[in-house]
């Protein structure tokens, strides 16, 4: 009795894949710029064409592609699309690109099986080394590389005095900058550790091991490199080689120690595991082209023609429509009265009067921008409006690395929470930064954001917000900033920040 045909999986599997990376098309174009601009991520075309090869090879021996209606998977997959949609409308780079991993794999899972997908789920994991994620971790990094350069030195009898994210010793003060938060030597590492721990293969317990004792190496390589170049300036008076000329060389090399341990931790914890003398016996039948070709073609027909793949591109074909949908009938501006900053809110709050222009954010493609200053009795406060009316995707310019609440030339000290039981509770989310300008004075800033009714002091949320609300159509969002000058210290400043948004901070957030 004759076989069905199967389609052959490399075929299918490729198909799958090509359709979902053109379906995604607007991840790709801000994806290959943060490639070419971001030294960080320099490295990501490299792991793309490794997660490429690495799929091509594993297709030529995976099991034939089966698709089987299965429920979970498609409402998988249509709830990823749907967060993809999301995350487009509110122009957030970083949640498209984050979803995008994930929607090739359900796509393969769903139309070609999952004994497919199994086989390539790692090699397309490794592609969020190639996904500017990781920057999610820098503040968590470099206040960790901060903690550990003030315990050590501690311990080394260095006197040292922290402030914010500069690291201050009787010799200088070292900046604990993005470069020295160890994103890229954790990045990296692990980039060699999970496509190890997959090819050699290693039992998922051991995989663990692995990936967790990288991190850790990855961690204390790079406070090593942080402690050395501090502790050179300390005991050079700051005219170490490494403080004077360059310290990237130190970092190579204590990178190429930390490459070459993980591979010797790998193929240790791969020994017990080898590959048995049956499996490497395996060999694959070169194909009878005369007898299979008709079958291979009549399969991937069959395959072609089957309802799940069928439902498979349909889905794939959502992203697109949306983005034709909410260009065609969401990108029409509301009419807006212009707006203004309120007047005479209060005896204590006179206002509003000319600005202080030392503070100067900066929102680009705003509709408006409003300055001014309120206070009395020696109190000042600075006030910022950025408004947006706008039916496309607005969160590309309100929340963009291009929109500056702080000067660029300014440094943040701290951020923290504005809690103060007397401000209303939708404005008690509000973000507080300390930051100190290039003249060593210190301002306080706090801010929200404002989407429709909605209040929030996140970014991130701030775009969520964006993004699902839009989709019923054009919407209004703000930032809403108050400063303040610091004189002898912060405190007073930041009192009363928390007191102009109890009295005037719901004037500020009416529509």
């Amino acid at each position: 009795m004759r076989s069905p045909d199967v389609a052959p999986a490399f075929i299918p599997l490729l198909t799958v894949l090509a359709v979902a990376v053109v379906a995604l098309g607007p991840t790709w174009p801000p994806l290959l710029a943060t490639w070419r601009d971001v030294y960080d991520y320099s490295h990501a075309p490299w792991v793309v064409l490794a997660v490429v090869c690495w799929v091509v090879a594993r297709s030529t021996s995976l099991p034939p592609s089966v698709p089987r209606a299965s429920p979970p998977v498609a409402a998988l997959l249509l709830l990823e699309i749907a967060a993809w949609l999301v995350a487009w409308r509110a122009a957030s780079n970083i949640g498209q690109q984050m979803m995008m991993p994930l929607i090739l794999l359900s796509a393969v899972w769903l139309a070609c099986g999952s004994p497919v997908a199994r086989r390539v789920s790692v090699p397309l994991a490794c592609l969020y080394f190639a996904i500017p994620v990781w920057d999610l971790l820098l503040p968590a990094l470099q206040s960790m590389t901060v903690a550990v350069s003030e315990t050590l030195l501690g311990w080394l009898s260095v006197p040292v005095a922290i402030d914010g994210n500069r690291v201050t010793i009787p010799e200088g003060t070292f900046q604990i900058i993005e470069g020295c938060s160890g994103k890229r030597y954790l990045m990296m590492a692990l980039a060699v550790a999970v496509p190890l721990g997959s090819i050699l293969p290693l039992a998922p317990r051991r995989a663990v091991v692995l990936v967790a004792v990288t991190t850790l190496l990855a961690l204390l390589m790079n406070w090593l490199r942080v402690m050395v170049v501090i502790y050179a300036g300390h005991v050079t008076d700051m005219t170490s080689y490494l403080i004077v000329h360059e310290h990237l060389s130190l970092g190579w090399a204590l990178f190429a120690l930390l490459v070459a341990i993980v591979c010797l931790l790998a193929r240790w914890l791969a020994e017990p595991a080898a590959v048995s003398p049956a499996a490497s016996a395996i060999r694959v039948r070169p194909a009878d082209r005369s007898s299979h070709t008709p079958s291979v073609t009549r399969a991937l027909r069959q395959w072609i023609s089957h309802p799940v793949v069928l439902g498979t591109g349909f889905l794939l074909c959502l992203p697109a429509l949306g983005v034709a949908y909410a260009r065609m009938a969401l990108s029409t501006p509301p009419e807006m009265p212009a707006a203004q900053l309120p007047r005479s809110v209060s005896p204590e709050w006179s206002g509003p009067k000319s600005p202080d222009t030392v503070w100067s954010p900066r929102f680009q493609g705003a509709a408006s921008e409003l300055r001014g200053a309120y206070g009395g009795a020696g109190r000042r406060v600075e006030v910022y409006v950025a408004t947006y009316h706008q039916g496309g995707q607005l969160g590309a310019k309100l929340v963009s690395s291009s929109n500056l609440l702080l000067p660029p030339d300014w440094s943040v000290i701290l951020e923290r929470a504005l809690d103060d039981p007397r401000i209303p509770a939708q404005l008690r989310g509000a973000r507080t930064i300390e930051a100190v300008t290039p003249q060593a004075n210190r301002w306080v800033v706090s801010y929200l954001y404002q989407i429709d009714e909605a209040v929030t002091a996140s970014p991130l949320l701030a775009q969520l917000e964006y993004g699902v609300r839009s989709w019923h159509g054009s919407m209004t969002a703000r930032v809403i900033a108050v400063a303040a000058r610091c004189h002898d210290e912060c405190q007073p400043a930041r009192r009363d920040l928390a007191e102009f948004w109890s009295q005037v901070g719901a004037r500020l957030i009416e529509p």
